[in-house]
């Protein structure tokens, strides 16, 4: 399985409570960070995104079944928030980065999102594989 060469961020305006879609930038500069060294993922691709903050708590979902948080295995998905609420307390505006592989199961992120939200974290990314637009396309579609 290929590892993504850079990640950046899709900012889902809904769960970072951004007022202007067009925040997100196309030409964002994206880390070199894999999703993770220990859980290979085939992120989806995507023409949009901003760079990673400087903190982040990263969560990775193999299509396996794994899961790690910050590149420690993790028994299963719901022993996230536990982990999630003890990294909030020191870092108490922490953002979560989730690195789904694609063929990951919808309900499953899902879950992990609302186990995020439940441990106090309200700002939650996604991390995708970067992608150059089409020349002259407007990502945002207008």
């Amino acid at each position: 399985m290929a590892r993504p060469s850079a990640l950046v961020v899709l900012a889902f305006a809904a769960l970072l409570g951004c007022t202007n879609p067009s925040q997100g930038s196309a030409g964002a500069t994206p880390s070199a960070t894999p999703a993770s060294a220990a859980i290979p993922v085939q992120l989806p691709k995507a023409q949009t995104g901003d760079a990673l903050p400087s903190k982040v708590l990263t969560v990775v979902l193999g299509a396996d079944g794994s899961c790690a948080l910050d590149g420690q295995p993790v028994a299963g998905d719901d022993a996230i928030r536990e982990m999630a609420q003890a990294e909030r307390t020191k870092v108490p505006e922490l953002t979560a980065v989730v690195n789904a592989d694609g063929a990951v199961p919808h309900a499953r992120v899902i879950h992990v999102l609302d186990e995020l939200r439940m441990a106090g974290i309200t700002k939650i990314s996604f991390g995708v594989q970067a992608e150059r637009p089409p020349s002259g396309a407007n990502p945002w579609g207008r």
